[in-house]
């Protein structure tokens, strides 16, 4: 699966979504960007870049597959982003797909803060049922292909009829079924269409 686009897109739109998903306090208005590190050679997941400028910049890697390296790149995404802004306060947190994932490296585990995406869907939706960020997920949480064929309208319905301004549905729909179509390949534009009747405007207008 194909993630990187789609996570960067959704927090692009709505930065303080990260916050509300983690339980960190948010920094006020701020600003979802890549960062290239030079010595790297790599783009970060993204950086949170807050208006005011006494908040801490946060780093944000998403990790969908094992890799023991993960802490250590981090911590020197951190340290390159705290040189470029003028040495300004800065926190990284890492959120894994699955637990297991994570390799806890020591002693950068102490460092940079750790979270299971799957564990944090499930208590924000206990705090937050039918929220649309917890919808948009599901595609990458539902394990079962049956399962996800049966509920998928359900959760785009979650999201296309939410309160959540025109902007932001928009974004979420197109990520929710972007990667519907990519746990379902062999299926094609109409099969899919057909998995989310009466939802998407094409298909209403015909």
């Amino acid at each position: 699966m194909n993630t990187d686009k789609q996570l960067f897109q959704i927090f692009a739109a709505c930065p303080d979504w990260l916050f509300e998903l983690t339980g960190w306090e948010s920094p006020g208005r701020s600003e979802w960007r890549s960062f290239t590190v030079k010595a790297l050679q790599r783009d970060t997941d993204g950086l949170v870049v807050p208006d005011n400028p006494s908040q801490p910049l946060t780093i944000v890697e998403f990790q969908f597959r094992r890799d023991n390296t993960i802490y250590t790149r981090t911590v020197s995404e951190m340290a390159a982003v705290q040189e470029a802004h003028g040495m300004r306060a800065v926190r990284g947190m890492i959120i894994f797909s699955e637990k297991q994932l994570d390799p806890r490296t020591p002693p950068w585990d102490r460092v940079v803060h750790s979270f299971v995406l799957r564990d944090l869907l499930a208590e924000f939706e206990r705090a937050h049922p039918g929220h649309p960020l917890a919808a948009v997920f599901q595609p990458l949480m539902i394990e079962r292909e049956d399962l996800l064929e049966v509920q998928a309208v359900t959760h785009f319905r979650t999201i296309k009829h939410s309160d959540l301004e025109e902007r932001y549905k928009q974004v979420l729909t197109a990520v929710f079924v972007n990667w519907l179509e990519q746990r379902f390949p062999q299926k094609g534009k109409q099969e899919i269409e057909i998995m989310l009747l009466g939802e998407l405007p094409e298909l209403e207008e015909t």
